[in-house]
């Protein structure tokens, strides 16, 4: 394929938008019949294209009258940019058994519930409300009936998952995920970082992790540290109990989207594909996922207009990237990133039991309570990390 044409498929919108320009005009030809456009000539309008990307981010990102409707310094503008840009290429096994979804049709398949199993009255689930909306998740206070102090929805964290609100794990036909991959939303916090730059998270949503730790709801994803100059200094990977911190030319990259892969049934994020295996390969059986055999994967493109393309060749449209904001002030109606219960039923051990959204999430979280996969690095001059990185109260 002409680099231009394949430069045209991996560039963020600003960037396809000007090489749309040149390819409607005509410029661009396999065969170079429009001779007024020399290949040297050609790179350079790419380039130009490019520089205009650069200095439509640069000026959405200086600007100090663009709203700002999650409060946190970083015009909405440029956040949105960002993560454009930066949005990864995910690789799933095709032994994958439960791919994304989204959190609105989740919540539509659960109940959502609470728990104490410290006390006889509440140690079965105690439903609260059936198919809730995200509103539905917020603002609710449960006193238990043996004593102690109200547990609320968006506030309270359990540490140890005994007295907690939950939202049940799906039937089974829905823990496989979305049928129709416009609706693998990927959600993203942008946010100021100590480094003068700004921070890109990126996370996927799962209805059920059946690797050995079956649970309900399953949260992961990465982080794209970008320096003061916008351009990345280190990538987060989620693992499931450790957050991975490597230099970006420890990853693969296309353009300026890193390639992340998620590991088949638990969906821990990782830099390549060694050791996750996959099934129905055309040239081995069994075998592990490897870019250079497309039986082994599912390529899923998470930035607007992005695509899903399967083993068989088929390509299909990926879903939406939204961006949530803080949890401190949710854009888009993202008001679940302020439910602080789980994300599936409790179990009988604690890592078969559901867990926790990105705004209370576990992974590296620290000893006072500190959300680290949400606020890793973040300035504390722009937000308020008391509110923003912590629960309101510490429950057992």
């Amino acid at each position: 394929m002409h680099r231009a044409l394949v430069a045209a498929r991996y560039a963020t919108p600003v960037l396809r938008g000007a090489l749309a320009v040149l390819l409607l005009g005509g410029c661009l030809s396999e065969r170079g019949t429009h001779a007024a456009f020399a290949r040297g000539e050609l790179l350079a309008k790419l380039a130009d294209a490019s520089a205009m990307s650069d200095a439509v981010i640069a000026s959405a990102c200086a600007s100090t009258s663009s709203e700002d409707d999650d409060h946190d310094g970083v015009p909405d503008a440029c956040e949105a940019l960002l993560a454009d840009r930066f949005a990864p290429v995910v690789i799933h096994s095709t032994d994958e058994s439960n791919y994304p979804t989204n959190v609105d049709d989740f919540l539509g398949e659960t109940v959502l519930a609470f728990r104490d199993d410290g006390c006889d009255a509440a140690s079965e689930a105690v439903p609260v409300k059936e198919a809730p909306t995200q509103q539905d998740l917020l603002r609710r206070s449960f006193p238990s009936p043996c004593g102690g102090a109200p547990v609320t929805s968006d506030g309270s964290r359990s540490l140890g998952k005994h007295r907690t609100y939950f939202l049940s794990d799906v039937r089974e036909p829905v823990r496989g995920g979305s049928v129709d991959t416009r609706a693998w939303t990927t959600y993203v916090h942008a946010y100021p970082n100590d480094r003068g730059g700004v921070t890109l998270q990126y996370w996927r949503f799962y209805a059920f992790n059946d690797a050995l730790n079956d649970h309900g709801g399953d949260w992961e994803g990465l982080h794209v540290v970008l320096g003061r100059d916008r351009a990345p200094v280190s990538v987060r990977l989620l693992g499931h109990s450790a957050i991975r911190e490597l230099a970006p030319r420890e990853l693969a990259w296309e353009g300026t989207h890193p390639v992340v892969y998620s590991e088949g049934g638990g969906h821990a994020t990782r830099a390549s594909g060694e050791g996750i295996v996959a099934r129905d390969c055309v040239d081995s059986e069994p075998c592990m996922v490897d870019l250079d055999d497309p039986s082994s994967f599912v390529r899923q493109e998470t930035w607007a207009g992005g695509h899903v393309t399967w083993p068989d060749g088929q390509v299909t449209h990926g879903g939406a990237l939204v961006n949530m904001g803080e949890k401190s002030a949710p854009l888009h109606g993202q008001v679940f990133l302020r439910y602080s219960g789980l994300w599936g039923s409790p179990g009988v051990f604690y890592m078969t039991s559901g867990y926790w959204g990105p705004a209370y999430n576990e992974t590296s979280m620290g000893d006072d309570g500190f959300i680290t996969a949400w606020c890793d690095g973040i300035d504390g001059g722009k937000l308020d990390v008391q509110r923003e990185c912590k629960a309101v109260k510490r429950e057992r």
